[in-house]
């Protein structure tokens, strides 16, 4: 078989089997998860899962869950390590208030109406732990918000009390808010320096960026590059599709457009832990650009050594890959050899705003520091060298990048 084959093949199986072993459990769609008052966090994370954010406020502690960046929050209360209430409007997901008591659902929200979304990797900065994608990521409303596909209003009988559930002030202003759904980017520092993650953008994120160099591989000579990126599909429930269009020798060449290349990205994500992806760079490529096309399959796992963003080293992000194209040694480049290589890339988030990462392209190593110099504009500046242990190329060069998210909103949304 041809070795690009051999490597596409396990690639694109592992795709699909990763997915049916992540929903494998027999009987798991129809579950009921029950909170009940006095369970511990634990107890709350065996039922519920690792939660998207935890608040800690006036001597209590809530876990709070978020299924997508558009969904309304599950928060559960704890006070002195013990569940005092809960808030749960995901279907299957019930509060029991007394022992002995029937299971409830919140009564602020139909339960057919909330979509049942596992947390995609696209919460924001200041309210989840860091998630390493490429660029940006969904950022939730603000304020008090509704689920965009749920009712504007609550039905007659709730705003008449008629539900008959004690309601606290954040609710009924919930209940009360007529205004759209506000959303925004918030851009991450990054978990790799050159090489693809298991990660990706989503519908209704996009980005802008500009890179450069000091000077080429081999030469004196300076140039830079511009790409752009918008995503597609639902990483969390199906695949997500990432689309760049890339201008390069922007500097030295004809100018911006001269030449240039259109990549592709599939990715799934399995929470804020682990994403998966497969993809081809430069697919189609114009202007005589010498760029070539690399297959490639990519996994990115985060360990977390700290739930909140803001700790020192809170968390690892390991990718590990293999492609063809560029990701072969300089060997099999020169030799034209159509082998197969491994890359890899280790990131760490030094803090909020700052991470480091140093990436093994299969022919040499990158390494650079990455800054998100202001929290609500979604912007994200790299600086580092390519080329460090001189394996591929005459030395070390100078390289720096910089990437603005958009959020694209679909008309009539």
């Amino acid at each position: 078989m041809h070795p690009r084959r051999r490597t596409l093949a396990p690639l694109a199986a592992l795709l699909l089997l990763v997915p049916a072993l992540a929903h494998a459990q027999p009987g798991s769609a129809k579950r009921t998860r029950v909170v009940t008052a006095g369970m511990t966090a634990d107890e709350v994370r065996a039922v519920l899962g690792p939660p998207t954010e935890v608040r800690a406020e006036g001597g209590e502690t809530r876990l709070v869950y978020r299924a997508c960046a558009r969904c309304r929050e599950d928060v559960v209360t704890l006070r002195d390590g013990r569940v005092t209430s809960a808030r749960l409007r995901t279907p299957g997901s019930q509060f029991v208030e007394q022992p002995g008591e029937g299971p409830r659902i919140d009564a602020g929200v139909r339960a057919d109406t909330v979509p049942g979304r596992v947390p995609p990797p696209g919460q924001a900065l200041d309210t989840q732990p860091w998630i390493p994608l490429d660029s940006t990521r969904l950022a939730p409303p603000a304020g008090p918000a509704r689920d965009a596909s749920g009712p504007l209003c609550p039905p007659l009988g709730l705003a008449l009390g008629m539900d008959r559930q004690p309601l606290d002030a954040g609710l009924w202003r919930e209940r009360l808010f007529l205004g759209g759904t506000r959303e925004r980017i918030v851009a991450v520092p990054s978990a790799s320096v050159n090489v693809p993650t298991g990660f990706g953008i989503d519908f209704g994120e996009a980005f802008v960026g500009v890179g450069y160099q000091a000077r080429t591989r081999y030469t004196d000579l300076d140039d830079g590059a511009i790409a752009a990126g918008i995503g597609f599909g639902d990483r969390a429930r199906l695949v997500g599709v990432e689309a760049v269009v890339s201008s390069y020798s922007t500097v030295r060449g004809g100018g911006p457009g001269e030449t240039g290349g259109v990549s592709v990205k599939l990715h799934r994500a399995f929470g804020d832990h682990l994403g998966v992806a497969a993809g081809v760079e430069n697919a189609a490529t114009w202007g005589g650009s010498d760029a070539g096309r690399s297959f490639y399959g990519a996994a990115t796992r985060v360990f977390r050594r700290d739930a909140a963003p803001r700790a020192l080293l809170s968390a690892v992000a390991v990718t590990v890959g293999v492609g063809d194209g560029r990701f072969r040694s300089e060997d099999d480049v020169l030799d034209e050899k159509k082998t197969v290589n491994v890359f890899g890339a280790v990131g760490v988030q030094l803090l909020e705003p700052l991470s480091v990462a140093a990436d093994w392209t299969g022919q040499d190593l990158f390494a650079a520091a990455s800054w998100t110099p202001f929290r609500r504009v979604p912007f994200v500046i790299n600086a580092g060298f390519a080329d460090i242990t001189g394996s591929a190329g005459d030395g070390a060069r100078f390289i720096v990048s910089a990437g603005y998210g958009i959020l694209v909103r679909a008309p009539f949304n």
